[in-house]
């Protein structure tokens, strides 16, 4: 997994938590 996908994937995970 690239470093962006990682940073995408945190984003989606901070924003519906």
């Amino acid at each position: 997994m690239s470093a962006f996908a990682f940073l995408l994937f945190c984003a989606q995970a901070c924003l519906i938590q």
